[in-house]
């Protein structure tokens, strides 16, 4: 089994999360026929806070 580097898997979900988000959006929008305008423009969360074990949001 592999090891993952961490150090390095939260460096590419940092330079990568808005980019990860907008695809997210995306397929939230074509999955449901929701009009991708009453998402944000950008992500509203902090990746700490994603990766945290205990946080979902409200």
């Amino acid at each position: 089994m592999k090891m993952i580097n961490i150090t390095n898997l939260k460096n590419y979900l940092s330079e990568e999360l808005e980019s990860i988000y907008q695809d997210a959006v995306f397929i939230v929008t074509e999955k449901t026929g929701l009009n991708q305008s009453i998402s944000p423009e950008k992500c509203c969360y902090l990746l700490e806070k994603l990766l945290a074990k205990n946080w979902l949001p409200n």
